[in-house]
């Protein structure tokens, strides 16, 4: 588990904290599960754009985790 925060940042958002987790996939030994979650409060723009933002953020991370393993870069 790996928790985080991000105390000042160009995105809409305060108050964030994040966590994610690497566990072992029960169904398959060759795959591992990537649980990412956060927390935190709008910050100048509607919930729902702060939201977008975060989503866009976290989805951006994954698409290069995956990238990284399937080039052989991940360790």
């Amino acid at each position: 588990l790996y928790r985080y925060a991000i105390l000042e940042s160009p995105f809409p958002v305060k108050n964030y904290e994040a966590q994610f987790a690497l566990t072992p996939d029960d169904d398959d030994e060759d795959e591992i599960n990537f649980a990412w979650s956060a927390v935190f409060d709008a910050d100048g723009k509607p919930d729902k754009e702060a939201r977008d933002v975060i989503t866009g953020i976290f989805a951006a991370g994954l698409d290069n985790i995956k990238k990284l393993v399937a080039d052989g870069k991940a360790k």
